[in-house]
């Protein structure tokens, strides 16, 4: 379905008179290309709309296309077509920007910080909601999950690797919001009522805003832990778990994470010894049936207090915290998951209320002590689950609708 005007000038097309036509033919789930008109010459499609989902036109003006399936996607390489990119989110169409910033060319209203499950999650709800919003993140979408070796406890997933669950997740939130990876904020400050927010590659100016930005891998504090990371000192087993096939290694911590963890290097063949200085687990009662049926050695009560070696690990010295007896562990490799320190730089930035362990005190909206501004997923603290991140990131969106003048939901 081509749309031409004779006039060749972009203003003169009026983009409602398409919009009749793609509703029913998305519930028809008709294969359909709309192509606008561009002010010089005609416009020639590199590939064929059967062979992609994505169609990028050859033309050095405004062009816009359109595939129409279960999906409406749209890509542009320039930056002037406010009135098309609005009918575009009228339509519901996910619009890519491969070569210009979307804050040049759009109006936007609420920026993510974050892109793993609550910045996913906040970005679907957000579009929905009619809120032009984009999503930053300053390395790979997904977040934690990443780097998980399997997830059990994920509603609709009996066991999912967490690469599979986030690169889903990311799959899904493309098809609603711009995901912007490797783009790091570097600053965030609020004047008035305007957030601005400048980055690796662009500024932008918001009146909402949403933190996602998750939390770190907190250390060990021993010594030889920063000298030896990279050499058998690792926190992702999933990560560097396989160079240890057959070789010995220690899990420290007592929760999910270091449960599942040490049940993923076992399973890998890695003889592996859990520490924990409590005298129980915190972990899941399903996972300490896992390390128990593995035959995972646990060392409880007992601190890592150095980590010993020349070019590479070879040992660790345990403390019991109770007799403080010591023992040296012949291990090649040590992996650390005793928890998470919040990202709160940004949050501190903007003056945010914090708790006393450095999580953004957050009201049941995720309403943050600085109006406009919202947190969600582990930077908010609570139980830090994926379930409970994403609920919180569609909470933030949802809320967000209120300093946006849009219809609040609740």
């Amino acid at each position: 379905l081509m749309f031409m005007e004779s006039g060749s000038r972009p203003h003169s097309f009026s983009p409602m008179k398409a919009l009749p036509l793609v509703g029913p033919m998305r519930q028809q789930r008709m294969r359909t290309v709309v192509v606008f008109p561009a002010p010089f010459g005609p416009m020639k499609p590199k590939t064929s709309p059967s062979e992609t989902s994505r169609l990028r036109l050859s033309t050095a003006t405004v062009p816009l296309n359109v595939l129409v399936s279960s999906s409406v996607r749209i890509m542009t390489d320039m930056t002037k077509a406010a009135t098309w990119i609005k009918w575009c989110r009228t339509a519901k169409v996910e619009i890519t920007h491969p070569h210009s910033s979307l804050g040049t060319c759009m109006s936007l209203e609420l920026i993510i910080i974050g892109g793993g499950p609550a910045g996913l999650a906040a970005g679907i709800y957000a579009i929905r909601a009619g809120i032009e919003a984009i999503v930053i993140e300053k390395a790979m979408a997904g977040g934690q999950i990443l780097i998980s070796p399997v997830i059990e406890n994920y509603p609709g997933e009996k066991s999912i690797a967490g690469m599979d669950l986030a690169q889903r997740m990311r799959e899904h939130a493309a098809e609603y919001v711009p995901i912007h990876e490797l783009e790091e904020v570097l600053e965030a400050k609020k004047e008035g009522d305007t957030f601005h927010v400048k980055t690796s590659k662009d500024s932008y100016e918001v009146p909402a805003l949403i933190l996602a930005t998750g939390a770190t891998h907190k250390k060990l504090g021993a010594p030889g832990e920063a000298e030896f990371t990279g050499k058998g000192v690792s926190y992702c087993a999933t990560c560097d778990g396989f160079f240890f096939k057959e070789k010995d290694a220690v899990v420290v911590g007592g929760g999910n994470t270091a449960a599942i963890e040490a049940i993923y290097l076992q399973n890998l063949g890695v003889r592996t010894k859990l520490i924990h200085r409590r005298p129980r687990l915190r972990a899941e009662k399903a996972y300490q049936d896992d390390l128990e049926r593995l035959d995972v050695e646990k060392i409880l009560e007992s601190k890592v207090v150095e980590i010993k070696g020349t070019d590479k690990v070879e040992s660790v010295l345990i403390e019991n915290v109770d007799t403080g007896e010591r023992e040296d562990v012949p291990v090649e490799a040590v992996f650390v998951s005793i928890g998470l320190i919040p990202q709160n730089e940004i949050a501190k930035a903007l003056g945010a209320e914090l708790r006393d362990d450095g999580y953004v005190k957050v009201d049941d909206f995720q309403r943050t002590s600085v109006k406009g501004m919202y947190a969600a997923g582990d930077i908010a603290g609570g139980a830090r689950q994926i379930v409970t991140s994403c609920a919180q990131g569609a909470q933030a969106a949802l809320a967000s609708t209120e300093v946006l003048g849009k219809q609040y939901p609740f």
